[in-house]
C-alpha cells in the first residue's frame, strides 16, 4: 500500500462523511473556512492525497483540520 493511501486510510478513520472540518486552500494561514465532508478521501491522479468538501471540491488533507466545537 502507499504512504499517500496509508494517509487517506488514516484520515477517514478519523473523519467520516458529514463531519465539519476546517480548511485552506492554500498555507495554513488564518481561521480556515468551516466545510462539510462530502466524501470519504482518496488519492487524485496517484500524487495527491485529498478530500472533498461540499460546495468547495478536493482539498489537499494537509489543508483540512477538525473544527472546534
Amino acid at each position: 500500500m502507499s504512504r499517500l493511501q496509508e494517509a487517506c486510510d488514516r484520515f477517514n478513520e478519523h473523519f467520516k462523511v458529514g463531519d465539519e472540518v476546517l480548511y485552506w486552500s492554500g498555507p495554513k494561514e488564518g481561521d480556515g473556512k468551516r466545510g462539510v465532508v462530502s466524501y470519504p478521501a482518496q488519492v487524485m491522479g496517484g500524487h495527491s492525497p485529498v478530500v472533498y468538501i461540499k460546495g468547495k471540491g478536493a482539498i489537499l488533507l494537509t489543508h483540512i483540520s477538525r473544527a472546534p466545537e
